[in-house]
């Protein structure tokens, strides 16, 4: 069985079930590697990869658990939720981002088997800021510059002139030595 995923794709979930062989494979090597083997895709992203071992997430169901980690949401769940829950053993949770935004065709067989689609929660656009007079910044553009006075000019000047006295009075001295 074949699964189409489409180029640029996000906030979708899926969630399969890992046959045995699988499983053992997945403990005992690089776990991504080889679900990306077995789904006969090139590589997925291990950001967006989980595998989940049913024994630990007995107590809460499967389906309480991808409801809490992955925000899907209940009424997604309701039909599901029995299905889910009644699994054993281990399965793959895979976020649109392992495919790296590729369209790719994933090879479902006996050891991975697509047990739900599910999506995530649509991040709505944040709300525009508010307009607040103290937001606005009292700013008027650049300060414009003074011009040097005639005091401080003559005052860089001798400062120049006395830098260039006192150099040559220790040359001066450094060659009389």
């Amino acid at each position: 069985m074949s699964l189409e995923v489409t180029s640029g794709e996000h906030g979708v979930v899926r969630v399969f079930s890992l046959g045995y062989r699988v499983s053992m494979e997945l403990q005992h090597f690089e776990a991504v590697d080889k679900l990306a083997q077995a789904l006969q895709v090139d590589r997925l992203n291990p950001e967006d990869v989980q595998i989940v071992d049913l024994n630990a997430v007995r107590d809460m169901g499967l389906s309480s658990f991808l409801i809490e980690a992955y925000g899907v949401t209940e009424e997604e769940m309701a039909p599901l939720a029995e299905s889910l829950n009644a699994l054993q053993g281990h399965v793959a949770v895979l976020r649109s981002g392992a495919f790296q935004g590729a369209a790719l065709t994933l090879a479902a067989s006996d050891d991975v088997r697509l047990v739900a689609t599910l999506h995530e929660p649509r991040m709505s656009a944040p709300a525009p800021m508010p307009d607040f007079e103290s937001a606005r910044g009292t700013s008027k553009g650049p300060k414009e510059r003074k011009p040097v006075s005639d005091k401080a000019m003559s005052g860089r000047i001798a400062m120049y002139a006395l830098l260039a006295v006192f150099a040559f009075t220790i040359m001066f001295v450094w060659i009389a030595s």
